[in-house]
């Protein structure tokens, strides 16, 4: 019998064929929930948890060393940070004096490059110290690791690799691909590296963690160091910390900067 085109018109043929494709894309695109984690996975989510509600505001100081392909130097650097947004940051010179401040409150930042006789100002949320280390680091995420916390970045199933010498947190993408890499250490627990992979396919930064060995603060690390895809670095021993300690409100602004000359005063 004769194909008879009155049974499938153009138009028929056409609607069909752009409803499969639709229904086809829109299939590609659905991906599965979460799958429920695993015992260990739990239990290593609730460490970490844990791990990180330990202070709710540190002050310290120590020493710092920077090296990038554009700059080398070193000094010392006193901080308070407190939960959940607020950073004071001071880069003292050779004599002791204040070199650069940098304050946020959570909402805005100023940063005081004294030695440059530059102030700036900047929204915080989109805010990041490499002005001032060379490394591309969001400011929330030094304030997190300041505070002892170990960000993570949004990750869709977690896979645990446990030893006797330590362990290993995969957080992973839809696709499988990772997203956070975590060295961690039990009893006590203890994350001694983080690998962050925010850029694919290159490595954006890692998080080097060393614990220290002071009885009253057996948690806090004693070194913390960045490093990015470059092998730009910045790292921190800590010499000295105070926990919880009550912190006036006023230490995280420098509202000194909006009354300066716009001549001397830079918004970026």
């Amino acid at each position: 019998m004769p194909y008879n085109n009155s049974f499938f018109p153009a138009r028929f043929l056409t609607a069909l064929f752009t409803v499969v494709i639709l229904a086809s894309g829109c299939a590609i695109k659905q991906t599965s929930p979460p799958p429920k984690p695993s015992p260990k996975a739990t239990r290593f989510l609730d460490q970490l948890a844990q791990s990180s509600r330990s202070f709710q505001t540190i002050k310290g100081i120590g020493r710092f060393s920077i090296l990038t392909e554009e700059k080398s130097l070193s000094g010392r650097m006193a901080w308070i940070a407190q939960r959940p947004n607020r950073l004071r940051l001071t880069i003292l010179d050779p004599a002791g004096r204040p070199a650069t401040l940098l304050a946020t409150d959570g909402e805005t930042v100023w940063l005081d490059q004294r030695a440059e006789d530059k102030q700036y100002v900047k929204d915080a949320r989109r805010f990041s110290i490499k002005r001032l280390v060379g490394i591309d680091v969001a400011l929330k995420d030094v304030i997190q690791v300041l505070l002892g916390e170990i960000p993570i970045r949004s990750y869709h199933r977690i896979k645990i690799d446990a030893s006797e010498k330590g362990g290993m947190a995969r957080f992973l993408s839809p696709s499988g691909g990772p997203v956070t890499i975590l060295n961690y250490q039990e009893a006590p627990f203890f994350v001694t590296r983080a690998d962050y992979f925010d850029r694919a396919p290159a490595l954006f930064l890692r998080l080097v963690r060393r614990k220290g060995s002071l009885a009253v603060l057996p948690l806090y690390p004693k070194e913390l160091g960045f490093e990015d895809e470059v092998q730009n670095r910045f790292y921190l021993r800590v010499d000295h910390s105070w926990v919880n300690l009550s912190v006036d409100p006023d230490l995280f602004q420098l509202d000194k900067i909006n009354t300066l000359p716009p001549e001397n005063s830079e918004l970026w």
